[in-house]
């Protein structure tokens, strides 16, 4: 016997649709629309560095130079001197002058008692101040600067004060001398009289022969001087 071949009904595509939208209209109340979401719309805001601000820094002040104490002076001329205060103690030389006059005081009531040390002098002086002096006095004798250590260390010379080993050469002098011929020779540049080595008032022609220890030699009156 033949099998019979089951034929399934095929229902038109377009026939099931709409029976199903049939089918939906048919029933109750129609299927509410589901819920919309509203989406709000956001906008990127970028961060915005500010810019710097230009700062203009104080104006710098600068700081007043300062200025040393003068302290007291090593070159100096006539007048009556604060030791220590005024002018600094030392050894100093002038080129003075026909009435050049200066003393040395231990204190400055200008008594006589005062005075330590004194000298006129024609032509070139030379004079220690110590420390423990406590004024000194200069008259007509120019400016007073410190005695260097070396010089020219001459064989002729005049009236003056010279430093020997520094003026004038250490050696053997002769000079015409005359009636106020007056040569002394000094350890020192003190003039307090006991520097003194040797010294004479000669009235005729004169020959010194500079001692060792001789640092000052002085000479007023006597004319030139010669190594001899």
């Amino acid at each position: 016997m033949k099998k019979e071949m089951l034929r399934r009904a095929i229902v038109p595509a377009t026939l099931g649709i709409a029976g199903l939208v049939a089918a939906g209209c048919g029933g109750g109340a129609p299927a509410a629309a589901p819920p919309t979401t509203a989406v709000s719309a956001t906008t990127a805001v970028s961060a915005t560095t500010p810019a710097p601000v230009a700062t203009s820094s104080p104006p710098t002040t600068s700081a007043p130079p300062t200025t040393a104490p003068a302290g007291p002076k090593t070159k100096f001329g006539d007048g009556t001197w604060v030791v220590n205060k005024d002018i600094a103690p030392g050894t100093y030389r002038t080129a003075g002058g026909p009435n050049c006059y200066w003393e040395r005081d231990s204190d400055l009531t200008g008594s006589s008692n005062a005075l330590i040390a004194n000298d006129n002098v024609v032509g070139q002086a030379e004079v220690t101040i110590l420390p423990a002096d406590a004024g000194f006095k200069s008259q007509d004798c120019g400016t007073w600067s410190p005695l260097p250590s070396s010089g020219p260390q001459v064989t002729t010379f005049g009236d003056g004060v010279y430093a020997v080993g520094i003026d004038i050469a250490r050696g053997t002098y002769s000079a015409p001398g005359g009636a106020n011929c007056y040569w002394e020779q000094d350890s020192d540049f003190l003039f307090d009289g006991n520097g003194i080595i040797s010294n004479d008032n000669p009235s005729g022609p004169v020959t010194v022969q500079i001692a060792s220890g001789t640092v000052a030699f002085k000479a007023q009156g006597c004319g030139k001087w010669t190594a001899s």
